[in-house]
Parts: C-alpha cells; sequence; structure tokens
C-alpha cells in the first residue's frame, strides 16, 4: 500500500477519494445535492454514458413522451453522481451513520436466508455499494461479496481494505469454485445477475427486450445449496434509504435455468418500475444481442490518435 501512495500517478485519483471522504462528512442532505450536481454536470463530460442512458430508457419505456423521458434521463443522471457519494459512504461511512439513514423490512426473510445459506439478489440500483454495505450491516451472519477488480491499484487497494472490513470475506467476481464452496457451507453471498454477460447467459426478456442473463442465478444454488433471497434498496423523497428483503423465490430453481433467468428479470423489472430513476441506466444492458439481430447502442466515437 506504501508504494501505491507514493507512485505520482496514483496521486488524482487519492486525492478525489479524500476530497470525497470528507465531504461525506457533512450533512446528509449536503452530500446529496453535491451528488445531484455532479450528475447534472456529467452530460458534458460524459457523454457516451449519457447516449447508453436515453438509448435503455427509450426501449425499455416506449410509453412515455419525450419530454417525459428527458425528465427521466435528468434525475436518473443525477441519482448516478450521488450513487458516486453513496459508493463512498458504504466503503467509509460508519456503522452508527448508516443505520440512523436506513429503514428496514422484511428481516425476517434474512433471518431465515442466513440460516440456510444462498445469494441475495443485490442489483445494480445507483447506490449498489451502499446497498451492499447495508445488507451486512444488517445480516448477524455477515455477506460475502463478489466484486470485479478496479483497474486503478490503489484505487483497488482501498476499496478492497474497506471492503473487507466490512463484509465477511471478498471474492473475485468469478470465483466460482470460491462460490460454491460459501454457498455448501451455509455462506450468504451478495449476488447481482443485472449485467450484461456474454458467457453462461440466455436471452431473457426485460421490459420486453431480449437480454442476455446468467442463468447462474439458479445453477449456482442447484449446485451448492441454499435459497435466492431478493433483496431491493431505494432512496425516498426525504433522502432515508428504503431498505426491503422478499420473500425468498418459491420452487426456485427449476429444472429451466432459462425460464429461471426470465422470472429473476420480471421481478427486477417490477422493481425497477417502481424507481426508474435509480436504477444504472447508463449500464450498456442490451449490448449482446441473439444473433442476426442488429447493434443496440451507437458506436462509441473513436478519440484521434495523435502522432
Amino acid at each position: 500500500m506504501i508504494r501505491l501512495w507514493l507512485n505520482p500517478l496514483n496521486w488524482p485519483a487519492a486525492a478525489l477519494v479524500l476530497a470525497a471522504r470528507l465531504l461525506i462528512l457533512l450533512p446528509h442532505s449536503v452530500v446529496l445535492g453535491v451528488g445531484g450536481l455532479l450528475g447534472s454536470a456529467s452530460r458534458l463530460l460524459v457523454k457516451d454514458r449519457l447516449l447508453v442512458a436515453d438509448t435503455n430508457l427509450a426501449a425499455c419505456f416506449p410509453e412515455l413522451d419525450p419530454a417525459r423521458r428527458q425528465d427521466l434521463l435528468r434525475e436518473n443522471l443525477r441519482n448516478t453522481g450521488r450513487g458516486l457519494l453513496e459508493t463512498v459512504m458504504g466503503l467509509w461511512s460508519s456503522d452508527r451513520r448508516l443505520r440512523g439513514l436506513t429503514d428496514v423490512e422484511g428481516l425476517e426473510h434474512l433471518r431465515h436466508a442466513e440460516q440456510v445459506g444462498g445469494l441475495v439478489i443485490i442489483c445494480h440500483v445507483t447506490m449498489v455499494e451502499l446497498m451492499a454495505r447495508l445488507v451486512s450491516l444488517h445480516s448477524e451472519t455477515g455477506l460475502f461479496l463478489l466484486a470485479r477488480r478496479n483497474n486503478q491499484p490503489l484505487l483497488e487497494a482501498m476499496m478492497g481494505a474497506a471492503r473487507r472490513r466490512h463484509h465477511r470475506q471478498v471474492m473475485e467476481k468469478k470465483d466460482t469454485l470460491g462460490l460454491l464452496r460459501t454457498l455448501k457451507s451455509g455462506g450468504l453471498v451478495g449476488y447481482a445477475p443485472d449485467q450484461d454477460f456474454n458467457y453462461g447467459s440466455t436471452f431473457a426478456d426485460f421490459f420486453g427486450i431480449p437480454a442476455a442473463t446468467v442463468t447462474a442465478t439458479s445453477q449456482l444454488p442447484a449446485r451448492g445449496g441454499g435459497t435466492v433471497l431478493p433483496a431491493w434498496c431505494h432512496r425516498d423523497s426525504g433522502g432515508r434509504y428504503q431498505l426491503r428483503f422478499f420473500p425468498p423465490f418459491a420452487d426456485f430453481p427449476s429444472e429451466d435455468p432459462a425460464a429461471d433467468s426470465a422470472r429473476v428479470n420480471a421481478w427486477i423489472e417490477q422493481q425497477v418500475r417502481q424507481h426508474p430513476a435509480q436504477y444504472l441506466w447508463v449500464h450498456r444492458r442490451f449490448k449482446t444481442r441473439p444473433p442476426g439481430e442488429p447493434a443496440f447502442y451507437q458506436p462509441r466515437a473513436r478519440r484521434p490518435k495523435h502522432r
């Protein structure tokens, strides 16, 4: 870690993290306000992601007129900016502060899952890192977290250390054998099945659009045991986090992984429709297409090469 701090190439990233860690000490309303401003400014800075979000919203909410969809896009970008600071909160805020900002429903379902082990569905809401922390915070056994490594080495070291403090264990996202061992031992794993994967997936409708969807959500419990516990988190109008655990999926997994994937997508869609502005629409969810279908997104603009 010291070697990473001494490398000047890592200093810009470190400065941003330290500034954000100081910012989250301010009143929560200020944190959300600054995050909203960051999200609004992103229209000028990350135009390719703006186009992705606009494409997703147009396809998933065709019933909205253009003006209403632009309102939804603007609010989603603000929430994405807030989500950046909520990521910092999920990594470095105190347990006491987070408990004071959170209302929880359905703890009895979490307690049951802790007894038998399994997967907790933690989807890509804009506050996904914070949601994982809140689940672990309210778990009596602790959460095994699947996480993808950050390409920035100092950020990865800082985030990894924070995650290891708050979760029972942090595992590589593609560590299938480790995940199976955890399930067989009765562990509870935070699992996000709602991103585009071009491996181990099937096409299942999401908002009426075929989306590459992992079949592991049903195959892992079938092989390792345990239940599948759906969970959701949103921020209410007062800035409080509403964390809810739902009853485990009944008769799941079935003998049809494709049907199970469609069932999971349908449940996620149902939750997203209740709080559409707080979902991570900047993700290219429909990047992988069924054979013969055209590309869903416009090609990214290539930067000119400097000779």
